[in-house]
């Protein structure tokens, strides 16, 4: 394929473009996708597309910074809500208890391929007339309630950047329900040629955003979807017959998804002790994992709570609709570990926690 070809493509959304949005449509069972350059595209595409400027959402304190970026920008004001204590994704109940009617969406995420409760807050969303947006870049091929995890989302937000689960280089997509959602995504997002093939605008929009995917990370993203969903699968096993250890050990808070038909994909393994430091514990939770033929190391999860970072507090402290209190978070914080092994959930090098 020449690159004037596949850069055509782009302006249009068809060959990889389309393909690649296609399967994402199938596989999460969504009618609608618009591949973009990245998940934070994907995700100022859909609070420009849903009408959140200067509005209030409920959000997550654990997550990569670039899940509020697009929000902040746009002069939202933000209430922090509390997480699970097992998957550390955002608690439904602590969302329901935060709502108002002000608040205009809930912003979520997977964390460390551990899905969150789409189903609960679904809805919360429902019964509050508020959109729901999650941001499922460190979960691809997770599920959730026997469903591909995050589609009961407005917005789903996938990441194809470097060490995700689908890697194509870089790259994002945002899968929608409503066709409403999806014409303004594209009017804000992507060239008039697409703008006018797909739902002929009678008025396009040159002044959108340039968040056209790169030619290359389509084809490499429609190319290895497939492949990616079968590696998610093997991780699956890893990671579950790496929990069961843990939590024979006694060493650790009981981790149970099975019971609760969350399937994560494991882009990490993660932990929290069950009790204070006591002398040796590392040693005895790594000899645990040997004498399984788990080989790994520990370290201290690199996750810091997004309203105690130093930019949040220079740039967006005054967004913030109250002081946040999230114990549970808060908690976890100082007991999390991650597992570091050679048997596919990270090849890196890391010291004890």
């Amino acid at each position: 394929m020449r690159m004037s070809d596949a850069a055509g493509s782009v302006l249009l959304g068809t060959g990889d473009v389309a393909r690649l949005e296609g399967r994402a449509c199938e596989a999460y069972d969504m009618p609608y996708a618009v591949a973009v350059s990245s998940a934070t595209t994907a995700l100022m595409g859909a609070a420009l597309a849903l009408g959140l400027k200067r509005s209030r959402i409920a959000t997550t304190p654990w997550s990569w910074g670039g899940i509020l970026g697009p929000a902040l920008l746009l002069e939202n004001q933000v209430e922090f809500c509390d997480v699970d204590r097992e998957t550390l994704t955002l608690d439904p109940a602590a969302v329901h208890a935060a709502m108002t009617p002000a608040t205009r969406a809930i912003v979520a995420a997977h964390v460390d391929g551990v899905p969150c409760d789409a189903k609960g807050l679904r809805s919360v969303a429902d019964q509050n007339g508020a959109y729901l947006i999650i941001d499922a870049a460190q979960g691809f091929g997770a599920l959730r309630d026997g469903m591909p995890a995050g589609n009961l989302a407005d917005v789903l937000v996938l990441s194809f950047g470097d060490g995700k689960g689908l890697a194509a280089g870089g790259g994002g997509m945002a899968l929608m329900r409503r066709p409403e959602v999806f014409e303004r995504f594209l009017f804000y997002t992507q060239h008039p040629c697409r703008q006018r093939r797909q739902v002929g605008l009678a008025l396009d929009n040159e002044f959108a955003l340039n968040g056209r995917i790169h030619p290359a990370a389509a084809a490499a993203a429609a190319e290895n979807f497939d492949a990616a969903l079968a590696e998610a699968e093997v991780r699956r096993r890893a990671g579950f017959r790496m929990l069961e250890t843990l939590n024979r050990s006694g060493l650790v808070q009981p981790l149970d998804y099975p019971s609760r038909a969350i399937e994560p994909s494991f882009e990490r393994v993660t932990a929290a002790w069950k009790s204070r430091r006591r002398p040796g514990r590392e040693e005895r939770l790594l000899e645990r994992l040997r004498e399984r033929g788990l080989h790994a190391t520990l370290r201290r999860p690199s996750v810091r709570l997004l309203y105690r970072q130093p930019a949040f507090r220079a740039q967006y402290q005054d967004l913030c609709v109250e002081k946040p209190c999230c114990p549970v978070a808060e908690d976890q914080v100082r007991r999390r570990f991650e597992l570091v092994s050679a048997d596919g959930m990270s090849s890196e090098k890391s010291e004890v926690a």
